[in-house]
Order: structure tokens, then sequence, then C-alpha cells
């Protein structure tokens, strides 16, 4: 229970800071949060490299191929409240197939990332063909990621964004990716990564809830 209060009052620092100056705030969130809660922020700071920050030796990270949509899907609908038919996936391989890459571990999808070039300033898709042509006028999007709970703790998340960084640095400087506010694992692994929170998105998931717009200079995480 202490741990779970802990994680809310982080959460709510840093959306009331967010809300009013969504650049600066979130570091001042951290920081307030670490003082307050010293105990808790020695196990977990925001921030803070996961002590896993590589897959074991068990986990192969390839590309995604159709043959894995069924186990992308279960992966998906065990992680995540945002689910995906299998056609989404299957347009999703057809049209960004180098930026979707799984792990393996004991035979089985243990998690899964997709990422999209976006017309810079859009959640459009800027079409596969034209990336290269654009003079960097794009930005990289990770549009979803999902690790299954019983691989967890094992780098595989951080693996899956490394694999997704380096196919995204040839081609655009600077990936985006959103997440939920309520989110605070995933909001420390990201900030661990390098992301930076630019802005705050009301309503933007179905059930109403606000994300947080993240942004990192790829090319950095990709070196």
């Amino acid at each position: 229970m202490r741990a779970v209060s802990s994680s809310l009052y982080a959460i709510n620092v840093v959306s009331a800071v967010l809300s009013e100056r969504p650049v600066r705030s979130f570091a001042r969130g951290v920081a307030r949060y670490a003082t307050l809660n010293p105990e808790t922020s020695k196990r977990r700071r925001w921030g803070e490299a996961d002590p896993h920050p590589f897959p074991d030796a068990a986990v192969t990270i390839r590309r995604a191929r159709t043959a894995d949509i069924p186990q992308i899907q279960r992966c998906n609908r065990a992680s995540l409240p945002e689910n995906y038919n299998d056609g989404f996936y299957a347009r999703h391989l057809a049209d960004w197939g180098q930026l979707a890459y799984v792990a393996e571990a004991e035979s089985e999808v243990a998690g899964y990332v997709l990422g999209r070039i976006n017309e810079r300033g859009s959640e459009l898709p800027a079409p596969p063909g034209s990336r290269a042509r654009t003079g960097g006028e794009c930005d990289g999007h990770v549009t979803s990621l999902a690790v299954h709970a019983r691989h967890r703790r094992r780098g595989v998340a951080r693996g899956l964004m490394a694999a997704v960084h380096k196919a995204m640095a040839p081609d655009v400087a600077t990936a985006r990716l959103h997440v939920r506010c309520s989110n605070a694992q995933a909001l420390q692994l990201y900030a661990g990564l390098g992301y930076d929170v630019i802005d705050v998105v009301q309503g933007y998931y179905h059930d109403g809830e606000a994300a947080y717009l993240m942004a990192a200079n790829v090319r950095k995480l990709a070196a």
C-alpha cells in the first residue's frame, strides 16, 4: 500500500505542475518526489536506469513477421488496455515493417514494439516511400510497446526500444510517443531512456485519460 501511495503521489505531483509548465516541470516534480519520499526514491527514482539495461542472454530481439501477429496480439491484450485487431498489425507490418520488432524468450513472443514515421507536428503517418525525401520534416513515433508480465525486469523493453531507435535514426532526428499519465512504470522507463515530457494531451485515450507526449533525440539514443 505504501508503494502504491507513493506512486500515486508522484503522478499527482507531475500532473499538477505539467498543466502549468509542461516542458520544465517534469524534472521539478521528480526532485520534489525524491525529496519528500527519500526511502522510496532510493528504490525507484523517476528516470533511474533499469537494473537490467539490456536483454538477458535468453532473449532474442528481431524484426517482427506476419506469422508473429497472433502472439503479438496475445501480448498486447495481456499487457495494455489499448487493443487492436489483426488487420491493424498486418497493415503496420506492411507499411512500417522495418520499425517493428519482437523479443523472443522461451519459444514465445515476450514483447514487441511498433514504430512509424509521422509528419512533423501531426498524428498522420508519412507515406512510407517518401520519408527519405522529406528534408527532415518528419518525426519517429513509437506507436505501441508491450512486454508480457512474466518477462518483465529482464531488459526486454529497453532492448526493443534500442532496436526501434536504431532503425529510425537514419530517417529522423526526433522520436515521440504518448504514455498514460497514470502509467508510472512506463514513465520511469522512458525518462530513463532520455525522453522528456513536452506536452499533456487531454482525453487522448478512449476512456478519457490524458497522455503525456514525450520526445527524445533518437540519433543520440541510437549512438
